[in-house]
């Protein structure tokens, strides 16, 4: 995963540093978003709390990860898309677990939003709760 990790961060011509190599394993090597707690939890050594935040503030300024806010603390996810520094394009559906509290991207259900007259969208955000397949 580390040297998926380091490519990832080549291509976006970032510098290649061990935090942010691990870092990016870390959510490279789960399918949900993690939050800080989380990220703490799954790096393989005790990582400075502000080296962690900036390397989490720089993913998303280079389109790396996207942030999703929830209720308990933010979480992040790898962007799946072609997402740059331009153009984020992270409209999409998040699973909440209520068992286990995991947050999921999902691709999938593709919705169509119609807005009134006069509104345009730029973003949305779509969030859906129930039971992932793990805790069923």
């Amino acid at each position: 995963m580390l040297e998926i990790a380091q490519a990832k961060l080549r291509s976006k011509q970032l510098k290649i540093t061990r935090v942010r190599t691990n870092v990016l394993a870390a959510f490279l090597s789960t399918d949900y978003a993690l939050s800080y707690t989380d990220l703490q939890a799954i790096l393989p050594d005790k990582e400075d709390k502000v080296t962690v935040y900036r390397t989490l503030k720089k993913f998303k300024e280079e389109g790396i990860i996207h942030e999703i806010e929830d209720e308990n603390a933010n979480k992040f996810a790898v962007c799946n898309h072609t997402c740059s520094k331009e153009e984020h394009k992270d409209s999409h559906a998040h699973f909440k677990c209520n068992s286990c509290t995991r947050i999921y991207c999902l691709e999938t259900p593709d919705v169509n939003l119609s807005l009134p007259k006069g509104y345009q969208m730029q973003q949305y955000n779509l969030s859906i709760k129930g039971i992932c397949m793990q805790c069923v």
